[in-house]
């Protein structure tokens, strides 16, 4: 084996390790805007049940 197919091999190895830690970075950060995400519309959720429940004693004290 010579110096140029030794550099070569080094090279494709690197370059695979690379597009793996990018696809393993890239799956992470996915799973971050995701989890992320569920947890705003959880709140947002809690947020409309918590605006309802308040029209709905205030509806119930005006009846009254």
């Amino acid at each position: 084996m010579d110096w140029g197919q030794f550099t070569n091999q080094f090279s494709q190895i690197i370059v695979e390790a690379l597009k793996w830690l990018d696809k393993i970075v890239n799956q992470i950060f996915a799973e971050g805007i995701i989890g992320h995400f569920l947890a705003i519309l959880k709140a947002a959720g809690r947020l409309i049940l918590a605006v309802l429940e308040m029209l709905v004693k205030l509806l119930k004290f005006l009846v009254k």
